[in-house]
């Protein structure tokens, strides 16, 4: 029988909101740094087998590697506050710097300016001016209740000479 558990987590492993964890599948249980390598791990299992598995709690996500990494946050948005986020156009001449939010994660597009890592429905867009190095980008999150635990997968380029750059991309959760 397959069965699954879907979970958010906190940076420190610990788990934010459950979406599914039935009594007759698989269970999940975090456990903290066991290792301290400052990753979290976290048990599962189903009642007859267990493993212990590692968490990346970053946001960032790469693909095939073939993008910079050149896209940051100091941390996931909040509702009611400022998010910000860090587009690294260093090596290039002035240019737009771009960021786009979308619904869903892909990769496997692989295009003439780096790998497509978003689709899905488009939840923001942002472009500016930027100078040849980081250009941040910042938005009021909204103090809205329907916004928690909202998955939104961003992804930034960088234009100018030498040409247009997709950056690598950040999996984050509209958190309270």
């Amino acid at each position: 029988m397959d069965t699954s558990a879907i979970a958010f987590l906190r940076p420190d492993g610990s788990v934010r909101k459950r979406l599914s964890n039935q009594p007759w599948g698989l269970r999940f249980e975090p456990l903290g740094d066991l290792d301290g390598d400052g990753t979290p791990e976290l048990a599962t299992g189903n009642g007859v087998h267990v493993n212990i598995v590692s968490l990346d709690p970053s946001a960032v996500r790469n693909g095939s590697g073939v993008n910079p990494l050149i896209l940051s946050q100091t941390a996931d948005p909040v509702i009611g506050t400022t998010w910000s986020a860090t587009l690294d156009c260093s090596g290039h001449a002035s240019g737009l710097a771009a960021l786009w939010g979308f619904s869903a994660p892909t990769s496997g597009s692989i295009t003439p300016f780096g790998e497509i890592l978003i689709t899905g429905h488009k939840v923001f867009d942002f472009v500016q001016l930027h100078f040849g190095g980081p250009t941040l980008f910042q938005a009021n999150v909204p103090n809205r209740v329907d916004l928690i635990d909202l998955p939104i997968f961003i992804q930034g380029a960088c234009t100018g000479a030498p040409g247009a750059r997709l950056s690598n991309a950040l999996d984050v959760l509209v958190g309270k």
